[in-house]
C-alpha cells in the first residue's frame, strides 16, 4: 500500500503542476491580449515613424481650416524610439492669422488627432493687425 500511496500522491502532484501550468497560461494569453489591445490604442494616438513625412502638409491643413497660414519643418536631429519610450522629432511651425484664429490653431494642434505633439515654446507678435506665431515642440512616433 505504500508505494500505491506515493504513486498516488505522485500523480496528485502531477495533475496539480499541470493544473496550475494551465492556469498560468490562460493568465499570460489574457495579459497578451491586454498588451495587444494596449497597443493597438497607443498606435492611434502615435503614428508610425513613416506616417511623419505627411505632418506638414497636415500642420498646413490644420492651419487652412481654421484661417491661419501654417508652415512647419522639422529641425534638428530625430531621437529614435527604444523598447521604453516613442521616438520624437522636433518641429517648428511658422503661423499668420487673426489672434482668435491663432487661438483657435494652436488648441486644435494640441487636439490633433493622428500626430501626439509636445509644444515646447510658443510666441505670438501682432504685426499690423496680423499675429506671427512661432511655435516650437515634438511630435511622437513609433517604429
Amino acid at each position: 500500500m505504500g508505494q500505491r500511496a506515493a504513486s498516488i500522491r505522485a500523480q496528485r502532484i502531477q495533475i496539480d503542476t499541470h493544473t496550475r501550468m494551465i492556469t498560468k497560461l490562460a493568465e499570460f494569453r489574457e495579459t497578451s491580449a491586454e498588451a495587444e489591445d494596449a497597443v493597438a490604442n497607443l498606435q492611434t494616438i502615435i503614428p508610425p515613424r513613416e506616417k511623419l513625412f505627411s505632418f506638414p502638409q497636415n500642420i498646413e491643413q490644420l492651419g487652412l481650416s481654421v484661417d491661419v497660414a501654417a508652415n512647419a519643418n522639422f529641425v534638428g536631429k530625430e531621437r529614435p524610439a527604444t523598447n521604453d519610450e516613442a521616438g520624437s522629432n522636433m518641429f517648428t511651425i511658422k503661423g499668420r492669422g487673426s489672434f482668435d484664429n491663432t487661438l483657435q490653431f494652436i488648441k486644435a494642434l494640441e487636439e490633433r488627432r493622428g500626430f501626439l505633439v509636445d509644444l515646447e515654446f510658443l510666441e505670438v507678435v501682432n504685426l499690423e493687425g496680423q499675429f506671427n506665431s512661432v511655435i516650437n515642440g515634438l511630435v511622437f512616433f513609433y517604429d
